[in-house]
Protein backbone atom coordinates (compact mmCIF):
# COMPACT_ATOMS: atom_id res chain seq x y z
CA UNK A 1 0.00 0.00 0.00
CA UNK A 2 1.35 3.36 -1.04
CA UNK A 3 0.30 6.21 1.13
CA UNK A 4 0.54 9.66 -0.31
CA UNK A 5 2.46 12.07 1.86
CA UNK A 6 0.56 15.15 2.92
CA UNK A 7 2.38 18.41 2.44
CA UNK A 8 2.19 20.99 5.16
CA UNK A 9 2.94 24.58 4.33
CA UNK A 10 3.89 27.27 6.76
CA UNK A 11 1.80 30.32 5.82
CA UNK A 12 4.33 32.62 7.48
CA UNK A 13 6.84 32.00 4.68
CA UNK A 14 4.81 32.95 1.63
CA UNK A 15 6.66 34.47 -1.31
CA UNK A 16 3.74 36.72 -2.17
CA UNK A 17 1.77 39.03 0.06
CA UNK A 18 -1.74 37.87 0.89
CA UNK A 19 -4.28 38.59 3.61
CA UNK A 20 -5.03 35.32 5.41
CA UNK A 21 -7.89 36.35 7.68
CA UNK A 22 -11.64 35.79 7.61
CA UNK A 23 -12.84 39.41 7.60
CA UNK A 24 -14.14 40.71 4.27
CA UNK A 25 -14.03 44.36 5.32
CA UNK A 26 -13.23 46.72 2.44
CA UNK A 27 -10.05 48.68 3.12
CA UNK A 28 -10.47 52.24 4.38
CA UNK A 29 -7.88 54.76 5.51
CA UNK A 30 -8.37 57.52 8.08
CA UNK A 31 -5.72 60.08 8.98
CA UNK A 32 -5.22 62.36 11.94
CA UNK A 33 -2.55 65.02 11.70
CA UNK A 34 -1.79 67.19 14.71
CA UNK A 35 0.69 69.33 16.60
CA UNK A 36 0.49 71.39 19.79
CA UNK A 37 -1.72 74.05 18.10
CA UNK A 38 -4.17 72.26 15.81
CA UNK A 39 -5.70 68.99 14.69
CA UNK A 40 -6.90 67.78 11.30
CA UNK A 41 -8.86 64.61 10.50
CA UNK A 42 -9.37 63.24 6.99
CA UNK A 43 -10.76 60.18 5.29
CA UNK A 44 -9.98 60.07 1.59
CA UNK A 45 -12.86 58.94 -0.64
CA UNK A 46 -10.36 56.88 -2.64
CA UNK A 47 -7.70 54.65 -1.18
CA UNK A 48 -5.02 57.27 -1.75
CA UNK A 49 -1.95 56.66 0.36
CA UNK A 50 -1.26 59.66 2.61
CA UNK A 51 1.95 61.64 2.33
CA UNK A 52 4.62 61.57 4.98
CA UNK A 53 4.07 64.22 7.66
CA UNK A 54 6.22 67.31 7.89
CA UNK A 55 8.64 67.51 10.81
CA UNK A 56 6.40 69.78 12.89
CA UNK A 57 3.33 67.53 12.84
CA UNK A 58 2.48 64.03 14.02
CA UNK A 59 0.40 61.66 11.94
CA UNK A 60 -1.76 58.64 12.77
CA UNK A 61 -2.92 56.54 9.83
CA UNK A 62 -5.63 54.01 10.66
CA UNK A 63 -6.07 51.21 8.11
CA UNK A 64 -9.27 49.20 8.56
CA UNK A 65 -9.73 46.09 6.43
CA UNK A 66 -6.68 44.39 4.95
CA UNK A 67 -8.13 42.79 1.84
CA UNK A 68 -7.29 45.46 -0.78
CA UNK A 69 -3.94 44.20 -2.04
CA UNK A 70 -2.98 47.28 -4.09
CA UNK A 71 -3.48 49.60 -1.11
CA UNK A 72 -1.40 47.41 1.16
CA UNK A 73 1.42 47.34 -1.41
CA UNK A 74 1.21 51.14 -1.85
CA UNK A 75 1.37 51.67 1.94
CA UNK A 76 4.36 49.35 2.12
CA UNK A 77 6.20 51.31 -0.56
CA UNK A 78 5.31 54.80 0.72
CA UNK A 79 6.31 54.07 4.30
CA UNK A 80 9.15 51.65 3.50
CA UNK A 81 7.58 48.72 5.36
CA UNK A 82 9.72 45.69 4.65
CA UNK A 83 7.99 42.71 3.04
CA UNK A 84 8.48 40.47 6.06
CA UNK A 85 6.71 42.94 8.37
CA UNK A 86 3.95 43.54 5.82
CA UNK A 87 3.37 39.79 5.50
CA UNK A 88 3.23 39.50 9.30
CA UNK A 89 0.58 42.26 9.36
CA UNK A 90 -1.46 40.43 6.71
CA UNK A 91 -1.13 37.01 8.39
CA UNK A 92 -4.19 37.02 10.64
CA UNK A 93 -3.16 34.02 12.73
CA UNK A 94 0.27 35.42 13.52
CA UNK A 95 1.56 35.08 17.03
CA UNK A 96 1.95 38.17 19.18
CA UNK A 97 5.17 39.82 18.09
CA UNK A 98 7.43 42.82 18.58
CA UNK A 99 9.97 43.74 15.93
CA UNK A 100 12.39 46.64 16.26
CA UNK A 101 14.46 48.19 13.46
CA UNK A 102 16.50 51.41 13.22
CA UNK A 103 13.44 53.24 11.86
CA UNK A 104 10.41 51.54 13.39
CA UNK A 105 8.78 49.35 15.98
CA UNK A 106 6.15 46.78 14.93
CA UNK A 107 3.72 45.38 17.49
CA UNK A 108 1.26 42.62 16.54
CA UNK A 109 -1.40 41.81 19.14
CA UNK A 110 -4.77 40.09 19.40
CA UNK A 111 -7.94 41.89 20.44
CA UNK A 112 -10.59 39.64 21.99
CA UNK A 113 -14.19 40.86 22.07
CA UNK A 114 -17.76 39.61 22.36
CA UNK A 115 -20.19 40.20 19.51
CA UNK A 116 -23.90 40.94 19.97
CA UNK A 117 -24.62 37.21 20.30
CA UNK A 118 -22.11 36.87 23.17
CA UNK A 119 -19.69 34.90 20.99
CA UNK A 120 -16.00 35.41 21.66
CA UNK A 121 -14.14 36.77 18.61
CA UNK A 122 -10.52 37.62 17.92
CA UNK A 123 -9.04 40.26 15.65
CA UNK A 124 -5.41 41.00 14.91
CA UNK A 125 -4.26 44.57 15.50
CA UNK A 126 -0.86 45.73 14.24
CA UNK A 127 0.83 48.96 15.23
CA UNK A 128 3.80 50.31 13.30
CA UNK A 129 5.49 53.20 15.12
CA UNK A 130 7.95 55.61 13.51
CA UNK A 131 9.53 58.82 14.81
CA UNK A 132 6.62 61.15 13.97
CA UNK A 133 3.86 58.87 12.71
CA UNK A 134 1.96 55.71 13.60
CA UNK A 135 0.17 53.32 11.26
CA UNK A 136 -2.43 51.02 12.80
CA UNK A 137 -3.80 48.03 10.89
CA UNK A 138 -6.91 46.12 11.86
CA UNK A 139 -8.89 43.42 10.09
CA UNK A 140 -12.33 44.99 10.54
CA UNK A 141 -13.82 48.46 10.80
CA UNK A 142 -14.88 47.91 14.41
CA UNK A 143 -14.11 51.00 16.56
CA UNK A 144 -11.14 49.57 18.46
CA UNK A 145 -9.56 52.91 19.39
CA UNK A 146 -12.69 54.91 20.30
Amino acid sequence: MNKEKKRHYNRLFLDKLAYTGNYNTPTTIKCWSFNAKDYHESQPKTLAVPALPDKERLLWIQVCGLSTFATMIALGKRFEINQSDLQDILTANHITKTSITDKSLLLIIKDFFYDKGDNLNVEQISLLLYKNYVISFQESDRPVFD
